[in-house]
């Protein structure tokens, strides 16, 4: 496997899809890192992302687009799955309010050696969902305007 292609030919065999479905996952969690980076980067900005309505209308472009409804069905379920592994990448950041952020302030107790202040904790993830909250609003709002 090189940059995402395979230049060999496999039987299908259970553990042959087992391993390209493994290979492709990782492949997905690389772009989507490469993603992030561009956003930190400023290579990609707020006009690049999409939220719920705009993921619902690239899944009903890509269905109708498609040559066969069997077809159809494939690429939703591909798409299904790179949208699993981009929240489950998402949700792992180190961010405060995601499960990423929760994993961090653990790490720091360990260090401390003693627990973050209850109130403490519970106003780092107040900021950071809220900050989420302000972010998914102003995608929603783009996504619907695009429309």
């Amino acid at each position: 496997l090189l940059y995402g292609f395979s230049f060999s030919l496999e039987d299908a065999t259970f553990g042959g899809k087992l391993r390209y479905a493994w290979l492709n996952s990782l492949d997905t969690v690389r772009t989507v890192r490469l993603s992030l980076q561009m956003l930190l980067s400023g290579q990609a900005g707020l006009k690049d992302m999409s939220g719920p309505v705009g993921i619902v209308s690239q899944m009903s472009e890509v269905a109708e687009n498609s040559e066969t409804t069997q077809i159809a069905i494939l690429n939703l379920l591909y798409m299904g799955g790179f949208i699993a592994i981009n929240l489950a990448v998402m949700n792992l950041l180190p961010f405060p309010g995601l499960d990423g952020g929760h994993l961090m302030l653990y790490v720091i107790e360990i260090i401390r050696r003693k627990p973050v202040k209850r109130e403490i904790e519970g106003i780092i993830n107040f900021i950071g969902l809220a900050i989420i909250l302000v972010l998914a609003v102003l995608i929603m709002i783009k996504d619907v305007i695009a429309l």
